[in-house]
């Protein structure tokens, strides 16, 4: 089985370091490549496409403070000109105008993850996060999530009305993650996941709830608000 190549670039050296030496500790990973946020995070277009050519990377990790607009264009420049290259994103900060930025980019981006440093406590979970974005998933912290979806067609849906953490639930459900991997990601007892997954249903499930199955009914729902599935599929289901 071939090893996900990973390519990081992040500015502070104490997280630069750590996530080289948990991944490298990982015997499914191999790390190809450390940058100290020379390329990706200042949009430079030739030393960007200069570093993944050089390291053939399965997926980025890009750690930053702020997703500013520079960012932005270093992501494009990885989306368009290496498209099969996933793309986790770990941003220690996100205020209005980084969610603005990141908006675009991620309704358009194939797969990738997009988290708060601190929603990541474990190393489990980076590895995690890193292998599910190379086999094409996409991960939205909860709050990245719901300023995705504010000011949007979407924003008066009744995804709106759910919690950051029954939206954390609903991502890793969507994901196909039963309640007990669910609650083994998030530290959570099962019955509490139960209760977040019960008051999902409650809050987004249709009239027509005898017909359609409620796990599969709203994880439609979130990959249609998170821009994963288009509105002919999602209508046709």
């Amino acid at each position: 089985m071939n090893r996900i190549k990973v390519l990081i670039e992040e500015e502070q050296e104490i997280l630069r370091e750590a996530y080289r030496n948990i991944l490298s500790e990982e015997p499914s990973i191999e790390v190809v490549g450390v940058s100290d946020g020379e390329c990706i995070s200042k949009g430079d277009k030739e030393g960007i496409e200069k570093m993944i050519a050089e390291t053939d990377p399965d997926v980025v990790l890009l750690g930053t403070k702020l997703v500013q607009s520079a960012i932005i264009t270093g992501l494009e420049v990885i989306r368009v000109d290496f498209p099969k290259v996933g793309i986790v994103l770990l941003s220690a900060h996100y205020d209005a105008e980084g969610i603005g930025r990141l908006k675009g980019f991620a309704r358009n981006n194939a797969r990738g993850a997009y988290l708060l440093k601190y929603s990541i406590s474990t190393a489990k979970e980076i590895v995690r996060v890193v292998t599910d974005v190379a086999e094409g998933q996409i991960i939205l912290d909860p709050q990245v999530f719901a300023g995705l979806i504010q000011d949007s067609d979407l924003s008066d849906s009744r995804m709106s009305e759910l919690t950051a953490r029954e939206l954390e639930v609903l991502g890793w459900l969507a994901m196909g993650y039963k309640n007990a991997a669910i609650a083994q990601t998030l530290c959570l007892e099962p019955k509490t996941v139960e209760r977040h997954i019960s008051n999902i249903f409650s809050k987004l499930i249709n009239g027509d709830a005898e017909t359609k199955h409620p796990r599969v009914e709203v994880a439609l729902s979130y990959l249609k608000a998170s821009g994963q599935l288009n509105q002919e599929v999602y209508r046709a289901n």
